[in-house]
């Protein structure tokens, strides 16, 4: 009978297996008789894919092409945001170290006074009496915002007097590290305390501070 295969006892091939079930190329019997695979083999390499599931703490990548992968095959998904940099230091992360310090935050009102302190004019390197608040932080300070009428910023390392500055919606009042113009004053950092300029003694001032 054409397709059919006798073997020993007079029994024909009963298997129900179809070509996409077997390895391009191998040969095989079924109840259909002698057929060739189709099922496309990856023996070697690095596959890229760009099906992915995401569920709780586990990543599920789909192989790109349906197919047997062998010992020597990979399914490759790449994330340029998988960096040391963007991962918490000392955090593992499917075997990468994060290098990335968290930033700290602390808000709170503080008083100036009556006395005034000697800052340091950024733009001259002149002396200025002005008066100030300590911003006593639970961390070393690397900026600090005293909101009101003036600024800081992360760059310049200065303070100044700036109307024009907004911060979350609020007019600062100064700003460490600074990059304005007009009256820069820089702040005095000891420790944990940074002592900002502001223009007014005898007043209580928000300020948000970052380490």
């Amino acid at each position: 009978m054409p397709g059919k295969i006798n073997v020993v006892g007079g029994k024909n091939p009963t298997g129900n297996a179809q070509p996409l079930d077997v390895l391009e190329a191998k040969t095989f019997m079924s109840a259909d008789g002698e057929q060739i695979g189709t099922m496309r083999t990856f023996h070697s390499g690095a596959y890229f894919t760009s099906n992915i599931t995401r569920a709780a703490n586990a990543l599920y990548l789909s192989v790109p092409t349906a197919g047997y992968y062998g010992t020597g095959a990979w399914v490759k998904y790449t994330e340029n945001d998988w960096t040391p940099e963007n991962i918490k230091a000392g955090v593992n992360m499917f075997g990468k170290v994060g290098t990335l310090q968290e930033r700290k935050k602390q808000t709170g009102t503080v008083s100036s006074g009556s006395v005034r302190h000697n800052f340091i004019n950024a733009i001259d390197g002149t002396a200025e009496y002005n008066y100030y608040v300590d911003v006593v932080c639970a961390f070393v300070p690397t900026s600090c915002t005293i909101l009101g009428y003036a600024v800081f910023d992360d760059d310049a390392g200065v303070a100044f007097y700036d109307d024009s500055m907004m911060y979350n919606g609020v007019k600062p009042l100064c700003k460490y590290p600074a990059g304005g113009a007009n009256d820069r004053l820089k702040p005095v950092i000891t420790g944990n305390t940074i002592r900002m300029p502001v223009p007014q003694g005898s007043t209580s001032w928000r300020y948000v501070a970052y380490g």
